[in-house]
Parts: structure tokens; sequence; C-alpha cells
């Protein structure tokens, strides 16, 4: 279950942001990828990483965001960018 924390609002948006942005390159990327439905491996082998390192970079972003599952970790990060997930650099 999504906590209450997670609830769209503006204080929730800029507190999502923030704790988006605490995330490094490689952490939001990863995440960003879980969020539009690759699997940890394809994410791997598109990354040219290993299955491991991926899951690291999973476990990582979801310490720093302070959530407690990558479920949350994803609603976390469309509170932070509502038009969509940033791919790129760029919203889709």
């Amino acid at each position: 279950m999504v906590e209450s924390h997670l609830t769209d609002n503006s204080l929730g948006a800029l507190d999502a942001t923030s704790r988006v942005a605490s995330l490094s390159s490689r952490e939001r990327q990863v995440l960003v990828l879980v969020a539009v439905g690759i699997t940890t491996k394809a994410i791997a082998f598109d990354l040219d990483l290993s299955v491991r390192t991926i899951e690291v970079h999973r476990e990582r972003a979801i310490r720093r965001l302070g959530v407690r599952s990558m479920v949350e970790a994803v609603r976390l990060l469309s509170l932070a960018s509502p038009s969509g997930p940033l791919v790129g650099g760029r919203r889709h």
C-alpha cells in the first residue's frame, strides 16, 4: 500500500521532486526504466551492466527516497514529474 505521505498535492510534489533529485543519475535512470515497465534483466542488458548492479541501484534508490518498496518509489517519481517520467532528459 502506498503511504499517505505520497499523495498528490503541491507540498507532496515539492517533497517528491527534492527526493528524486537526491538520486544519482544512474539510480534515477534505473527508476525511470522500472517505471515504464522494463525488467531488471532487460535494464542490465540495455545498460551493459550486471543484473546485480541494477539490483543495487534499485535498492539504493528505495533507501534514498525513504520509501519501502519499488511501487512507492515509482509513485514518488510520478509525483515529481506528473506529466510523465523523464527518459534521457526529456519528458515522454
